[in-house]
């Protein structure tokens, strides 16, 4: 299995690290802010970006919408988690995961970063 680095923007730092369980063994970068994460994101690779809905401040489709501004190619990498009993995938920017983020769903986001279908 190839290894992955992997940006991580959730705000929940028991929330993130429950996901970093799950991509072990990745790399997980894991950042608390948009901004903090568009940064690396526009500055660093990543082979995946599993972003948080309910940010404060920034938004996850907000971020996704401001690293395809700058970085498509990147921001084309991204999937959005959430926990919210009310959002609309049908708008989302990006493919998305329900949480809790699971083992099976673990192994979709890297076939995908890796070359294979939406997850």
């Amino acid at each position: 299995m190839l290894r992955l680095r992997i940006l991580l923007l959730g705000d929940n730092p028991l929330a993130a690290q429950a996901a970093c369980l799950q991509l072990k063994p990745h790399d997980v970068i894991h950042v608390m802010t948009g901004p903090e994460a568009l940064e690396l994101a526009c500055d660093e690779d990543f082979d995946g970006i599993l972003v948080d809905v309910g940010m404060p401040g920034m938004s996850g489709p907000d971020f996704i919408a401001a690293l395809h501004a700058r970085r498509p190619e990147v921001a084309a990498r991204a999937v959005l988690l959430t926990g919210m009993t009310r959002f609309d995938d049908q708008k989302a920017a990006a493919p998305l995961i329900w949480k809790p983020l699971t083992r099976e769903d673990a192994e979709r986001l890297y076939w995908w970063w890796t070359g294979g279908d939406d997850p």
